[in-house]
């Protein structure tokens, strides 16, 4: 079937991710029993193998990632089946559509798919044994793929000559922003509070938080440098290049964590700390990749929200306060804190005082 090679991989990559949004924290599901059972929501599976046995069926869908899914004859998943660099094993029957990056399909004798396959760099075997009802659509990046046609290069518009080139870093360049993006949203998952009191860091100094993070990554390599022209303390630098890093990354998130914020305000919505994370990072991602394209705005953007990110990180150190010179006045007042004190009980507040 021919491949086509149009918005198919861009879809996959996006759908995933918003998937994991709504992702249940469990990544394996309770000790079968002999009766056939039904689980309902969506369930993510990482670095694990997770097997749908026959008669099972999962309401929802599937989101694999590194890992190992295996839908045996009888089974049934009622949703889409994602899967990143995964392997995906179907006997059963999947109602949607299965959408792969980097994965390995086989499908076996009787698998039925109710929709379409879209596989960017996947491998897919068994297609001659399956049910598919649906188109099959993919998009593997090979020697012809890169020297197809492209746009020639505009003095406003800064685009590689070679095709080659533009192809493979704009596909390397979406992976990362996907990437970062689900990065972003673990470390929300983990450390909800830190990210909650950097973010209000950055909006309450910005321009503290700018100026720390410009003079940090001024004077950081310099002092690095002469811990390691003084080699006794090397191991010093290589932490100091450690912390640096994770700042840094911590930072980035904390952004893209209060971009996501104000898009659920815009939808008069309220997202959890890690879809927030998640979504923000993408969004901010994707918008400094276009931007890179007209001239060097996006590199210089990023290199600010870098400074912004990592001087919100040391104001607030690594996010255990929040840090602000002016107590907050009543027309911004502080964002309240994701862990909050037990309110009092109805008791204790009709209890007359003495």
């Amino acid at each position: 079937m021919k491949a086509k090679t149009g918005t198919v991989w861009l879809a996959s990559l996006i759908s995933l991710f918003l998937l994991l949004g709504i992702w249940q924290p469990a990544l394996a599901f309770p000790p079968s029993s002999s009766m056939p059972q039904t689980y309902s929501g969506d369930r993510l599976v990482i670095g694990e193998t997770f097997t749908l046995r026959s008669g099972e069926t999962l309401e929802g869908d599937l989101i694999v990632i590194g890992g190992l899914a295996d839908i045996q004859k009888g089974a049934t998943v009622n949703g889409d089946v994602d899967l990143l660099g995964g392997s995906l094993k179907l006997a059963g029957e999947v109602v949607a559509s299965i959408n792969a990056v980097g994965a390995t399909i086989e499908l076996e004798e009787g698998a039925v798919i109710r929709g379409d396959i879209h596989a960017v760099a996947s491998s897919i075997s068994g297609l001659e044994k399956a049910n598919l009802m649906g188109t099959l659509d993919t998009f593997t990046p090979t020697g012809n793929v890169w020297r197809m046609p492209i746009f020639r290069w505009q003095p406003w518009i800064n685009l590689p000559s070679e095709p080659f080139n533009f192809l493979q870093r704009t596909f390397l360049d979406l992976l990362r922003t996907l990437a970062v993006a689900i990065l972003a949203l673990l470390i929300a998952l983990l450390l909800p509070t830190p990210l909650d009191r950097i973010s209000q860091t950055l909006i309450h100094e910005p321009f503290l938080s700018g100026g720390l993070g410009l003079l940090t990554l001024l004077v950081m390599p310099a002092v690095i440098l002469i811990l390691f022209i003084t080699i006794i303390l090397i191991p010093v630098a290589l932490i100091g290049i450690i912390i640096l890093a994770l700042a840094l990354l911590l930072g980035w998130v904390a952004v893209g964590y209060e971009i996501g914020n104000r898009l659920a305000e815009l939808f008069k919505s309220v997202w959890s700390p890690p879809l927030a994370a998640g979504i923000g990072a993408l969004v901010l991602g994707f918008v400094l990749y276009l931007l890179g394209f007209v001239f060097c705005l996006g590199g210089l953007l990023s290199f600010l929200i870098g400074c912004w990110g990592l001087g919100a990180v040391l104001l607030s150190r690594f996010g255990t306060q929040v840090f602000r010179t002016a107590p907050p006045s009543s027309l911004s007042a502080p964002r309240p804190e994701i862990v909050r004190p037990s309110p009092a009980t109805p008791e204790e507040e009709k209890t007359p005082k003495e």
